[in-house]
């Protein structure tokens, strides 16, 4: 009973470390704001791609205070978004009286060698900030001047001087969900973020279960070539006769390590260290193993 108790206890350990973890590696990075007029910002991570080097990611809208019209939901005045994207949207104006539709950006990421799969690591930058679109600048007018003033000339207006005005930072809140499957995404602000500016930076390595699960398949592909050549050997070198079923055995084996290397989870293309380290030397041993007792039944005369 003591002993049952104490599995029990165990795995009720194991479970709650579990939920932890999960809740650590999914929580939502936030930057929120203290004025009442702000652009609320929801983004979350919908791909990444470890090729090419991208990841992307979706951002969604939502203005409170003086920038939403209850009526409608739409803008009351215009407003232009900056991002780092790479995908040519860098700068999105949004204006007065339409809604503010979602939108993707992609991001590149960098300081990361994926032929280190699956312990590779990289990095992303989320940089973005709004401003206030001007309206139409205002103008002043001189009074016109009479003949008094100028006698030389006649009565005349002077024209409009148009005032510049600059564009206004607006400040926002964003609610950020750096979560995707097989991967373990960290998020964390710069020092130069504020209310009105955000520099996010972005750690992106392989989940848990993916590390596992090549690490497994690693060992396993060494594991089943070092028995077929301990199979190989006594065939060869100890006078174990060759069965025909050894034959159709280590062929299966060849063909089915190539579709067991490309199952690996989110696997990159062929020739990372994974491949050096276990997948083409147990192709290569494999293959002089089928020769070698191939070779063995031929050659050899029968007792």
């Amino acid at each position: 009973m003591k002993i049952k108790a104490k599995i029990k206890k165990l795995f009720l350990i194991l479970g709650i470390i579990t939920i932890l973890a999960i809740l650590a590696t999914a929580q939502n990075q936030t930057n929120g704001t203290t004025k009442t007029d702000y652009i609320e910002v929801l983004g979350k991570v919908i791909s990444i791609d470890v090729v090419k080097g991208d990841v992307s990611i979706r951002l969604e809208f939502i203005p409170h205070g003086k920038f939403f019209k209850e009526e409608d939901g739409t803008l009351t005045q215009n407003l232009k978004f900056d991002i780092n994207s790479s995908n040519g949207k860098q700068e999105i104006a949004f204006e007065k009286g339409k809604r503010m539709n979602p939108t993707e950006a992609v991001l590149n990421m960098y300081d990361g060698d994926i032929s280190d799969y699956p312990f590779d690591a990289h990095k992303a930058d989320l940089i973005f900030y709004f401003t206030a679109k001007p309206e139409k600048p205002k103008t002043t007018e001189e009074k016109p001047k009479t003949t008094e003033e100028n006698p030389a000339t006649e009565t005349k207006t002077e024209k409009p001087v148009e005032e510049e005005i600059s564009e206004v930072e607006v400040p926002f809140s964003l609610d950020f969900t750096p979560a995707l499957a097989g991967y373990n995404i960290t998020a964390a602000k710069t020092k130069d973020s504020d209310e009105t500016f955000m520099d996010m930076e972005l750690t992106i390595t392989r989940g848990s279960m993916a590390k596992f699960f090549s690490v497994f398949v690693m060992i396993l592909m060494w594991a089943i070539t070092i028995v077929v050549a301990s199979l190989a050997f006594s065939v060869v070198f100890r006078d174990r006769k060759p069965e025909i079923a050894m034959f159709s055995f280590i062929a299966t084996l060849l063909f089915a390590f190539v579709t067991l290397r490309n199952g690996l989870p989110f696997a990159p293309p062929i020739g990372i260290n994974f491949d050096y380290l276990s997948f083409f030397l147990a192709e290569i041993i494999l293959a002089v193993c089928l020769v070698s007792i191939v070779a063995t039944w031929v050659l050899r005369p029968a007792k």
